[in-house]
Order: C-alpha cells, then sequence, then structure tokens
C-alpha cells in the first residue's frame, strides 16, 4: 500500500514527503535549472547557485542515509515516500550529485530504480487494481475508482 491506513504510519511517511519536499527538491531543482535547462538554452551556469544547492545536499542527504540504515524503504515499508525520494535521487549522475560520501543514501538511489519498478508494478495501466484502489483507463491521465 503507497499510504498507509494507521495514522501514525501515515503521519510518518507525510513527514518524509515534506522532508523531500522542503529540504532535498529546492537543491535538486537549482541543479536541474542549472546543470540542464540553462546549458540548453544557451545560458550561462550559475556555479554559485550550484555550490549553493551542494553544500545544503551535503547536509540533508546524510540524514536520509541514516534513516535507511538497516532499512530498505524510508518508512519500513513501502510508501509514496520511496517513490518521491527515489525520483529525486534518480537525477543524482545526471546533475552530477557525487552520493559517494553518503552510501547509504547512495544505495536508496541505486534501489530507486526498484522501487520504481515496484510502483510501476503495482499501479498497472491495463485495468487493474493498484494498491491504493485506483485504476488507470486507457489514458494514464484518466483515474477511476
Amino acid at each position: 500500500m503507497l499510504f498507509p491506513r494507521e495514522p501514525k504510519a501515515q503521519a510518518d511517511v507525510l513527514r518524509w514527503l515534506f522532508w523531500c519536499s522542503c529540504h532535498i527538491d529546492p537543491y535538486f531543482t537549482t541543479l536541474v535549472v542549472e546543470r540542464l535547462i540553462k546549458p540548453r538554452r544557451g545560458a550561462p551556469c550559475d556555479d554559485a547557485a550550484c555550490a549553493h544547492a551542494e553544500q545544503w545536499l551535503a547536509r540533508f542527504v546524510p540524514i536520509l542515509g541514516q534513516q535507511l540504515t538497516g532499512r530498505e524503504y524510508v518508512t519500513g515499508t513501502f510508501s509514496i515516500a520511496d517513490i518521491a525520494l527515489g525520483c529525486t535521487f534518480e537525477m543524482s549522475p545526471l546533475l552530477r550529485v557525487d552520493l559517494g560520501p553518503f552510501p547509504n543514501s547512495a544505495r536508496g538511489s541505486s534501489a530507486c530504480r526498484l522501487v520504481i519498478r515496484g510502483a510501476s508494478e503495482r499501479v498497472s495501466p491495463h485495468g487493474r487494481r493498484d494498491a491504493v484502489g485506483l485504476r488507470f483507463e486507457r489514458s494514464p491521465l484518466v483515474l477511476r475508482r
């Protein structure tokens, strides 16, 4: 189940979703703009902005690494928080974010493909129900209960 039914487990999933959106995503977004979008538009990369983003990531990524110590998933069971974190960290190589100093976070990033694959196995485009009771119609944008 991507989002648990128990209030305490829900709070833990939400905690990691908010943590990702507040402490990881803003800095990855900066790197996407500076290292991917600007170069494709012929604009110069702001090295100071990249250094600032990397400095903050170096502060927050170890927290994820600590949380993943002895766990396969960030809350202990597979959830939407794993998908959110996995999708963000999947961009690490493309953005030249070195996760080498953070082995547990790097493990989480390398396991991202498995997490995303696990999510896609739960959400089938062939009309079967997924883990939260939704099913896809022909268009992946149309969800029905």
